[in-house]
């Protein structure tokens, strides 16, 4: 078989020159460039966007206030009534009743004792029956001295009579006469004199018995006007006028003791029965947990409901210990309360306004303006400042949803 022999011609590429190599790559270059440049311009402009969206805060009308159910401890001017005997406690003033200076709020009476002092009255009443007391309380002794005298006297002028006659037995009987008048006398007066003793002595037993008796009822009285209370705790000192503790409110957090005197108790010397609570001071101490007490802090006004009641207060201070705040008041009207510890609901006033950064406000010549957006422009707006709080200013209310800078500085000077 024959080969062919045909030829195949090839003609080699011709070489890329090294300056067209060179301009490929400068467009490449310049394509990379163009790219880069239009994503940099685009995050740029994205990046300024947001700053001047996150620049502007939307306003709405909020009510300013808080509420909130809290411990608390009542102070007030008070003073303790105790007993002075032993005995059984008879109340006569209510709970919660008001009473005036020098009024009987209860009494004690020993019973036993009692029983026993009328027995012994009775007694000394009827042993004094048997005395005369006419004789002792009258000038007969007197009386007798004077016929004792003008006895003797008649006596002695017939003893004269018998010696002028020398008759020795005229004068030993009148001599003995006289000294039978004279001893008969001493006798009688000797006899009386041991009667009235005894009788005297009769007279000033039943005086002290009786005296006895009257103060077995001890009568209770209120030194001073107020309410009358029978519950008292170990803080009754503690709490005396105007001298509660501003500080160190340890004394908050202890469990106190109570006691309640009752009717028909049986009570000791010197136990305290009863308080009466003065009408003119009455303080509120009311502890607020940190975390939840901002606009309790930033309040001008309170008000507090006691027993579901709401009772005026004026703020004195508020002291922050740990984490509590306590706010001290003092309360316009009494409320009414038994116990020292109880829950109140405190509340501070409402306000309706609209809460700014303080940034966002701006200050000129007394006045205090911010920013309101209006289309691609920021116009001044004068506004009226309700209450500095915290990190916030609240202000007067403007349009509901507007636009305002939060921060002045972004405002081209």
């Amino acid at each position: 078989m024959r080969r062919s022999t045909k030829t195949v011609s090839y003609r080699p590429r011709r070489p890329v020159s090294r300056r067209k190599k060179k301009k490929k790559k400068i467009k490449i270059k310049l394509i990379a460039f163009i790219v880069v440049l239009i994503l940099a311009i685009v995050l740029i402009f994205s990046a300024v966007k947001s700053l001047f969206s996150n620049s502007l805060i939307t306003l709405n009308k909020i009510t300013w206030g808080s509420e909130l159910t809290v411990d608390c401890a009542f102070v007030y001017n008070s003073h303790i009534i105790t007993s002075t005997n032993d005995g059984i406690l008879h109340l006569v003033a209510e709970e919660s009743q008001n009473v005036t200076s020098g009024q009987a709020i209860a009494n004690v009476v020993n019973e036993e004792k009692e029983a026993e002092l009328k027995q012994k009255i009775d007694d000394l009443n009827n042993k004094l029956k048997d005395y005369d007391s006419s004789k002792y309380t009258t000038t007969t002794e007197v009386t007798d001295v004077e016929t004792m005298h003008n006895t003797v006297r008649s006596l002695i002028k017939s003893y004269r009579y018998y010696r002028s006659y020398k008759s020795t037995a005229g004068t030993t009987k009148i001599m003995d006469e006289i000294q039978k008048v004279m001893n008969s006398f001493y006798k009688d007066k000797n006899q009386t004199d041991s009667e009235k003793q005894k009788y005297l002595e009769l007279k000033e037993e039943l005086n002290i018995a009786q005296t006895d008796y009257d103060h077995l009822k001890d009568e209770l009285i209120a030194k001073s006007s107020g309410i009358v209370s029978y519950t008292l705790d170990n803080l009754e000192e503690k709490f005396a006028t105007d001298s509660f503790p501003l500080s160190d409110h340890e004394w908050f957090l202890q469990k106190q003791s109570f006691s309640t005197a009752k009717d028909g108790d049986t009570v000791v010397k010197e136990q305290k029965i009863a308080k009466v609570i003065a009408n003119d001071k009455w303080f509120i101490i009311a502890r607020v947990p940190q975390k939840e007490c901002e606009n309790f802090l930033n309040a001008n006004n309170f008000t507090v409901k006691v027993n579901e009641e709401n009772t005026q207060v004026v703020f004195l201070n508020s002291v922050a210990e740990k984490k509590y705040v306590y706010f001290y008041f003092q309360v316009n009207e009494k409320p009414t309360i038994t116990t020292r510890y109880n829950q109140v609901l405190l509340a501070t006033e409402q306000v309706e306004g609209m809460e700014i950064p303080k940034n966002a406000l701006e200050k000129i010549d007394d006045k205090t303006y911010v920013y309101q957006k209006n289309g691609k422009v920021y116009e001044k707006v004068e506004v009226e400042i309700l209450k500095e709080l915290t990190d916030k200013i609240l202000i007067k209310s403007l349009k509901d949803g507007i636009k305002i800078l939060k921060d002045t500085s972004y405002v081209r000077r």
